[in-house]
């Protein structure tokens, strides 16, 4: 729904032809790419720093997307920790969701960073008009 959002400025679940279509829009990349031995749910601390700087940036380039979609906190800390934000964060009026910009080899990117939708109300009818409507003052 959040992919709906962005792509064709709808907030509505009701045309599902249209709403399959955006997966061929869409590229779903992984920040970690592997996982630590023992816990493969919890990435080691340095991971989150490395994986992106070795290998998102890379394909991020490749892709050359005009927009990101980032779920939660930890990719959109390592942009902003590396200094690739080129403007002052817009957020919702509960800041699940962030709007910004990031410089990826000169190259301008919006990004959207938002709650992960299995966390809790990162699903809901009221996050998806927040989204809706900071895009529409935003961008």
């Amino acid at each position: 729904m959040y992919s709906k959002i962005i792509l064709n400025n709808s907030i509505s679940t009701d045309d599902y032809l249209k709403l399959s279509d955006i997966y061929d829009r869409l590229v779903f990349l992984e920040a970690i790419k592997c996982s630590p031995k023992g816990n493969k749910s919890k990435p080691e601390k340095n991971m989150n720093y490395c994986c992106p700087n070795e290998f998102l940036i890379s394909e991020i380039n490749i892709l050359n997307p005009k927009m990101i979609l980032l779920f939660g906190n930890s990719v959109s800390n390592y942009f902003k920790i590396k200094k690739n934000l080129v403007n002052n964060i817009n957020y919702s009026k509960n800041k699940k969701i962030e709007l910004f910009k990031i410089s990826v080899n000169n190259k301008i990117i919006d990004v959207v960073k938002i709650i992960h939708p299995t966390a809790f109300g990162g699903n809901n009818n009221t996050l998806y008009k927040e989204l809706y409507n900071l895009l529409n003052v935003n961008l």
